[in-house]
């Protein structure tokens, strides 16, 4: 989707329009959205879109917005299947708090296996933020390997981005670099936060960077023999790999604080291996 076109669901864009035409202010249109359910940044996008005359598209009534209506009003009615371009993607489950959502072909088998077999030639083993300096260094807690695909660094990179922005209306630039993961027997990622402390130094440090991540988006690409599953202790959900599916999270609550129910890591594999396609979303440009 380019960056001048939005496309909207029939009902949220004759709901725009009357709410526009009775001159509701952007602010109270856009909080309303995040009330019933849409990501903020979706929200701001589509609302100063329609007020500025931008092109806000009719979509029908399972256009991107869909799946994030399922979690607030009019639930009964949000479309369990999403066409996305050319795409017909799956709601798997939803889950109101944190806001939650699975989704099945999010991704074809095609693309999971090329994004493997682009990557396993260069994966080295993964590091995370250090809390003190806000440098990538290696983690006793994290023991996979992984690498990087920098933005639109291929055609296929650029097709998932594009497919994210017109999913959840975060711009490309909002994306970090897609990381790539590989978990071979016993690899595992303790229990940990993707969202940044902002009383640690290495937190603030990645904050000038875009600010907060708001949301992460773990893509499935391959079936696991066994084990390997995304855990979140703290509201006793466990989510098993599917190829071509994808985990969306949000990790701040309606308030945007951070929210510590998004405590996930990912459980050791116990045969095969597994792969993952990682999107951290941040609030402002990535830089």
């Amino acid at each position: 989707m380019s960056a001048q076109t939005l496309a909207v669901s029939h009902e949220l864009k004759s709901w725009l329009d009357s709410q526009i035409a009775r001159g509701c202010t952007a602010a109270s249109l856009i909080d309303a959205m995040v009330k019933s359910g849409h990501p903020r940044p979706y929200a701001e996008r589509v609302v100063r879109g329609a007020a500025g005359g931008e092109a806000v598209v009719d979509e029908g009534s399972t256009a991107d917005d869909g799946a994030f209506s399922m979690m607030g009003e009019g639930a009964a009615q949000a479309p369990n299947t999403l066409v996305v371009g050319e795409r017909e993607v799956q709601v798997m489950f939803a889950l109101a708090a944190p806001r939650t959502v699975m989704f099945g072909d999010f991704l074809t088998a095609d693309e999971c296996d090329r994004l493997v077999e682009l990557s396993r030639s260069k994966i080295k083993p993964s590091l995370v933020v250090d809390p003190g300096t806000g440098d990538f260094v290696p983690d006793a807690a994290r023991t996979s390997e992984g690498t990087y695909f920098n933005h639109a660094e291929n055609p296929l990179v650029s097709s998932i981005e594009a497919r994210i922005e017109q999913m959840f209306g975060f711009e490309p630039r909002q994306q970090e670099p897609m990381q790539i993961l590989r978990y071979g027997v016993g690899a595992e990622y303790s229990p940990h936060f993707d969202y940044f402390n902002v009383n640690e130094a290495g937190g603030r440090r990645q904050l000038e960077r875009g600010g907060q991540r708001v949301a992460t988006l773990i893509m499935y690409l391959n079936e696991v023999e066994a084990g390997g599953a995304t855990v979140f202790p703290s509201i006793g959900l466990e989510v098993k790999p599917r190829k071509g599916c994808a985990l969306y999270f949000e990790s701040l609550d309606d308030a945007e604080n951070v929210d510590p129910r998004t405590l996930h890591g990912g459980a050791p594999v116990g045969k095969g291996e597994k792969w993952i396609a990682t999107k951290w979303i941040r609030e402002r440009a990535y830089v």
